[in-house]
Parts: C-alpha cells; sequence; structure tokens
C-alpha cells in the first residue's frame, strides 16, 4: 500500500469527525499517489470535499503540484496557503493556484511563499505585472502595476 495513500485516508477520516476545522498544516508531502484517480472518486472525498471548512492550508515542505491538486479539490474554500522550501515544484505549482481558469481556487486571495531565491521572486513580479498591464488593456479600467523598485 502506498504510504500517502494510507495518510491521505486517515486525512480524509479526521475531515469527517472535524467538519468545522479551518487550519490544515502538512509537514511533509513528498510522494504523489499512484492511483489518484480512485481516491478522488471516493465516497469519503465527495463527501469530505462538500462539508469540510478548510479555510487555511500550510504545507511545511516538499510538496508536489499534483498533491497541492488533491488538497484543493479535497478543501474548495480554501482561502489561504502557505508554502515552504519545494525543489522542484514551486513554479509548477506557482502556476497551478494563480491560473486564471482554475476553478478550484476561486476561494483564495493569499498564497504566501516562505522561501524563494532572489531570482524567483523577481520572475514571479514580472509575472504579475505583466498579467495587470493586460487587465488594463482589456477592461480598460485603472489597474496598479508594481513599480520596477518593489
Amino acid at each position: 500500500m502506498n504510504n500517502i495513500f494510507y495518510e491521505l485516508n486517515i486525512f480524509i477520516n479526521l475531515l469527517q469527525l472535524t467538519p468545522n476545522l479551518h487550519t490544515v498544516t502538512w509537514i511533509s508531502i513528498k510522494n504523489t499517489l499512484k492511483d489518484l484517480l480512485s481516491l478522488q472518486e471516493s465516497k469519503a472525498y465527495q463527501l469530505v470535499s462538500k462539508q469540510n471548512q478548510v479555510k487555511m492550508i500550510i504545507i511545511q515542505s516538499n510538496y508536489t503540484k499534483k498533491m497541492m491538486e488533491v488538497l484543493i479539490h479535497l478543501c474548495p474554500r480554501v482561502q489561504y496557503i502557505s508554502l515552504g522550501l519545494s525543489d522542484r515544484s514551486l513554479d509548477a505549482t506557482a502556476h497551478y493556484l494563480l491560473s486564471e481558469i482554475n476553478d478550484a481556487t476561486l476561494h483564495l486571495f493569499s498564497l504566501c511563499i516562505r522561501v524563494a531565491s532572489p531570482h524567483w521572486i523577481k520572475y514571479w513580479k514580472m509575472i504579475i505585472q505583466l498579467k495587470l498591464l493586460i487587465q488594463a488593456f482589456t477592461y480598460g479600467g485603472q489597474e496598479y502595476v508594481l513599480k520596477s523598485g518593489e
């Protein structure tokens, strides 16, 4: 049995027993489920995703984009995500979470990246500035763009 599958089943059971839980903290989610579809189709997963009230997810370190997808779909009312260090998944996870066509993150209004290189921060500032400029031209409204010195 896959260890992460066992851990997620325990997590789902805990969410069933504590539907008013607002914050979830994971130390590390290194592995990705092999049989992700069967977990997401299970009755327990479906029930928990409709009933739980998790608003905050904190991942200390070592996560994958796929596992973030599982958590986001399991906790669709999440508003705040805090991510620690991830050697290989930070970019992919950030792209997924900040995607405008992502229905799973409709309630997300705060994303905290606790550890990132200066190059990564500069890259994402540029991406955000470009998105704001595109929105300003598309919608004709006033948009505030980060100044290059910020």
